[in-house]
């Protein structure tokens, strides 16, 4: 199976390998990653928090396994600046939050992009969070009347 998506959550499992949670544009999508904690791994730039990527999964026993992917885009420069990486935990938060009620996650995707891209291209990320927040809050059924 091949996925397009961002990483949302990355959980160290055993010595070298991990549980990691991406979104992607049918939902929220978890597998684990062997041996990414190694030295010497191939995918490891691939798990890293909020990076755009293609995954090529395999089916195992207990779920998904990571194959190999491809980088789409990188966010890593965000984490130069306190007020951006402030914005990406709180952005990040949210979005599990909400995946973990709401059956509309699908739609929160495009949102989350189009704000990493924002803040990837040096919009103001207070602004960016507020957009993104109330996009979220309206496709959880909590809707701003304004």
């Amino acid at each position: 199976m091949e996925c397009e998506g961002i990483v949302l959550r990355v959980t160290p499992y055993q010595e070298k390998d991990a549980i990691v949670n991406i979104l992607t544009e049918q939902g929220l999508v978890s597998f684990k990653a062997r041996g990414v904690f190694a030295i010497d791994s191939k995918n490891a730039s691939l798990i890293s928090l909020y990076n755009q990527a293609q995954f090529d999964l395999t089916e195992g026993k207990a779920g998904f396994i990571l194959k190999n992917g491809i980088l789409i885009q990188g966010y890593g420069a965000a984490f130069n600046d306190l007020t951006a990486l402030t914005v990406l935990a709180l952005i990040g938060e949210l979005t599990n939050r909400v995946l973990s009620e709401s059956e509309e996650v699908k739609h929160i995707y495009p949102f989350l992009i189009a704000s990493l891209h924002a803040m990837h291209q040096g919009h103001d990320a207070l602004t960016i969070v507020l957009l993104y927040f109330a996009q979220v809050l309206k496709v959880a059924g909590f809707g701003l009347e304004v």
